[in-house]
């Protein structure tokens, strides 16, 4: 997604400093099968950022027509 970071799930606690704590952070995985979304927000939102977790993944907004880079 155009303007993302990439960062693992299992990266989270070690790349923290690379996320701005006065923007709205949105995580996001592969499909919406996937849970790794999910558990990033809530490591998140834990650590103090504000966060949701865009369940559809990459899959669905391709799917919608949205483009990646």
């Amino acid at each position: 997604i155009k303007g993302s970071k990439r960062i693992p799930l299992e990266q989270i606690d070690s790349r923290l400093s690379e996320l701005d704590k006065t923007k709205e952070v949105v995580t996001y995985c592969a499909s919406y099968e996937c849970s790794a979304s999910k558990k990033a927000a809530e490591k998140l939102a834990a650590k103090g950022f504000k966060v949701k977790a865009y369940e559809g993944g990459i899959k669905e907004w391709v799917e919608s027509g949205l483009s990646i880079e």
